[in-house]
């Protein structure tokens, strides 16, 4: 046999071997560990990848929980076999699933520990609340915890003393908490305390009043107030509560967390139950007077888990109040204060508080303050190689004591490895935009107060507070992204149990028309982003806030398959519509868990 007619028997051979081998394979019955079609195929739409270009493709392809391919619609039904699913999407958009910032999760399932509020921004007076309080103090147990709310109650706020508590609790430990940082306790709840602790508020003679802020207050409430001995009921309301999360296109859900909401979702993630993924800023260093302790015993452990369960870094406490009441801590003085609020003209700056109660930002004056301060907890977090964000700043005066402490913090050790980052945002200068960027610093913004308040418990009071010219600048998005800060969305309506947080969306809406829902007013028109923008605030950006933008947040192969169909298209609805699009699917790890 020729040399040649050996070349053509190899060909002829080689062909008849590709003709009969896919049916020799399909007899094997080949292991889907060897080979494996898609197990989802969405065509015929349009899929926003959220890519660095921000590409849109006609299809994309999921296999084994992960994004196996985007493209055009013929490429991509390639790769259907027998079993794979195909949904023809008829025009309508895919967006990574969305990735929420600094919302709370309600894993408590309700008030751990306490009663419900009592007079919450309502003109109660003392004596009735005090009537009401003693309800259930007679109903508890002796030596049980009471702990009432009475969050932003003027007429609360001074009035209520530790001998008032005594006289309605003599057995009970009692904390009335006005918010995060601020209670008045009885005795009994005081004798928990350390007596050099700093935040018990003492009187001209020396005893204390039963006014506890910041530190003081964190001992009480990380240290001292028992959990709950049977966690159970609470890990299946957050299940549920989490789950809600699903129906609204969110897969991933993050925020500042205590060691109890850490505990009750680990749980969840230990049992494979968890319905979003969980990003944790860790809240062990929050007004924490011995924070140098904490994070020597806690060590490094930034980055522990996996794609479901995730400690991505810690947080401190607030540095200024919330804005509508009067506490946001601003650099220039109010116009006018408002009644809800008793925080002078330039707001309440809490990390500037000291023993004699005084609040204020003095950038040139005395550094004592800042030693027993979260000032100080952020200098030890870069320290020992911790990401701080999730940190509630509200005010530009606010934004200046952030900076410094980030600048100083920077200047001992660079902190662009781990990324810092804070929330809210409705006051910042250009120069703070520009130092932020240099900082490789993220922020997270909310349309609260301009876009879906009411008027009158919204925007009118910021106006009466600080004019209309410095309400148009504030939630500055556009100018915050020309400056190079990557913005999260955060949907900020605080609380999934909320009824008024049905549509994500209606938040990216807000960002591109800047238009009050209520009465269609245009806030700050020149701060309007783009489609594109709004939607990478959602998706990109928030994964970059947490530190995840490997593994979320676009729809590139090798990426988690994590994202929601549309009920039509992003890209060319009318901007005033895109809050209505409906959420008609939603893949999270390549599984429909959601579907219309």
């Amino acid at each position: 046999m020729s040399r040649n007619d050996k070349v053509s028997f190899g060909l002829i051979l080689w062909m008849g071997l590709l003709a009969i081998l896919p049916a020799a394979l399909h007899a094997q019955d080949i292991a889907p560990e060897v080979l494996a079609y898609a197990d989802i195929i969405l065509y015929n739409g349009k899929v926003l990848t959220v890519d660095e270009k921000f590409s849109i493709s006609q299809a994309i392809a999921v296999r084994d929980g992960k994004v196996l391919a985007v493209g055009e619609s013929a490429r991509i039904l390639k790769m259907a076999g027998p079993r794979t699913r195909r949904v023809d999407l008829a025009g309508k958009s895919i967006v990574p699933g969305f990735i929420n910032p600094h919302t709370g999760t309600g894993v408590g399932g309700g008030e751990i520990g306490g009663i419900p509020t009592i007079g919450e921004l309502e003109p109660i007076e003392v004596d009735a609340y005090l009537r009401e309080l003693k309800r259930h103090i007679d109903a508890a147990k002796p030596g049980d915890w009471i702990i009432p709310h009475a969050k932003r109650a003027p007429t609360l706020l001074y009035g209520l003393n530790r001998k008032l508590l005594d006289q309605i609790a003599p057995n009970n430990p009692v904390k009335v908490e006005f918010d995060t940082s601020w209670s008045v306790v009885n005795s009994k709840a005081l004798s928990f305390i350390p007596p050099d602790t700093p935040g018990i508020i003492k009187d001209k003679n020396g005893e204390p009043t039963g006014t506890v802020r910041v530190w003081a207050n964190g001992v009480l409430a990380y240290e001292v107030i028992q959990w709950p001995k049977d966690l159970e009921p609470l890990i299946q309301q957050a299940k549920k509560n989490l789950k809600k999360f699903q129906s609204l296109g969110v897969t991933t859900t993050g925020g500042r967390m205590s060691g109890l909401e850490v505990s009750i979702l680990r749980d969840l993630w230990a049992r494979a139950e968890l319905p979003t993924r969980i990003a944790i800023t860790h809240e062990f260093p929050m007004y924490n007077p011995n924070g140098e302790a904490f994070f020597k015993r806690l060590g490094n452990i930034m980055g522990i888990g996996d794609d479901w369960f995730k400690i991505t870094g810690a947080t401190v406490g607030p540095v200024d109040g919330i804005s509508r009441f009067g506490g946001l801590f601003s650099l220039k003085p109010k116009l006018a204060t408002v009644p809800e609020g008793s925080f002078g003209l330039y707001g309440e700056n809490k990390w500037a508080w000291t023993q004699e109660g005084k609040d204020g930002y003095d950038p040139a004056g005395d550094m004592s303050w800042k030693e027993k301060s979260e000032y100080h907890n952020m200098l030890l977090a870069n320290r020992y190689g911790w990401n701080i964000t999730d940190m509630h700043t509200q005010g530009d005066g606010g934004m200046e004591v952030v900076l410094e402490a980030a600048e100083k913090a920077h200047a001992e050790k660079p902190i662009l490895a781990t990324r810092w980052g804070n929330s809210h945002t409705p006051m910042r200068t250009p120069e703070q935009m520009r130092r932020m960027a240099k900082l490789g610093m993220t922020t997270s913004i909310g349309p609260a107060y301009l876009f879906y308040l009411k008027p009158e418990s919204g925007y009118q009071l910021y106006v009466k507070q600080y004019g209309a010219d410095a309400v148009n600048r504030m939630s500055p998005v556009k100018s915050l992204i020309d400056a190079g800060v990557k913005v999260a969305l955060e949907p900020n309506r605080l609380d999934v149990n909320d009824p008024t947080f049905t549509s994500y969306l209606s938040h990216l809406e807000n960002f591109i028309t800047r238009k009050n829902e209520h009465d269609g007013r245009v806030w700050g028109k020149d701060e309007a982003v783009s489609r594109e923008d709004a939607l990478r605030m959602a998706t990109i950006w928030a994964a970059y806030y947490y530190l995840l933008e490997k593994s979320r947040g676009s729809l590139e192969p090798g990426k988690l398959a994590d994202f929601a169909v549309l009920g039509g298209d992003y890209m060319t609805v009318p901007e005033d519509q895109i809050g209505e699009l409906p959420i008609q699917m939603v893949i999270l790890d390549g599984k429909v868990v959601y579907e219309k």
